[in-house]
């Protein structure tokens, strides 16, 4: 009796033979037991190659025992009673310098005063993205403007942490996101047990 080829028979499982071809094909498996043998195989061999990858189930916890405490400690302050914060100017509608190209990227400048901190915010957003980077400094106001280093700072839209972070030692940080609904800067000042909640929504729909 003679035998396809492997090859045939992978492009038999594969589906790739059709019509006289295929029949014959099955005629023949119907009599040789050591051809069912090897489609057998193949058809394992494609069927492994085909399944979606399985992750050990120790990789799963060890990951998320990297990330939960960092998700954790971020929640633990999006909670704190929250601090008024005053708006002592607003940038978002000065006019663009003369030959600025204004149509390129939409730009801001805020400042904000909570309780003895001011917070000073310029924030940029692409028009054709809805890519938003945001740049701010903390400082101490009774303190000849002392930078606030360590301070942890998040953007979150609906209660969902977009990007985090903490100022340096400059006060400084920055965090990139997206235009996204109800989009606002969160700032935890831990020592007075209060965050300050800064809503970014007019900056978001300025930049639309």
């Amino acid at each position: 009796m003679s035998h396809f080829e492997i090859g045939e028979w992978a492009d038999y499982i594969h589906g790739f033979i059709t019509g006289a071809g295929k029949g014959a094909m099955e005629h023949h498996l119907s009599e040789c037991a050591a051809c069912r043998r090897v489609t057998d195989l193949l058809g394992r061999v494609q069927a492994e190659a085909s399944a979606e990858p399985v992750v050990p189930e120790n990789l799963v916890l060890a990951a998320m025992a990297v990330f939960r405490p960092a998700v954790e400690q971020a929640a633990s302050w999006l909670v704190l009673p929250r601090m008024a914060a005053q708006l002592v100017f607003n940038g978002l509608g000065s006019p663009s310098l003369e030959g600025a190209r204004s149509a390129a990227t939409a730009e801001a400048h805020v400042v904000y005063r909570a309780g003895d901190c001011s917070i000073d915010l310029q924030m940029e957003r692409d028009p054709e993205s809805s890519a938003v980077a945001l740049v701010g400094q903390l400082s101490h106001r009774l303190q000849a403007g002392a930078p606030l280093a360590g301070v942890p700072v998040a953007l979150t839209a609906a209660n969902r942490v977009i990007a985090r972070g903490e100022s340096n030692r400059f006060g400084e940080f920055c965090l990139e996101g997206s235009a996204l609904r109800g989009l606002a800067l969160r700032i935890a000042f831990k020592d007075a047990g209060k965050q300050v909640v800064i809503g970014l929504g007019s900056f978001v729909e300025e930049g639309q």
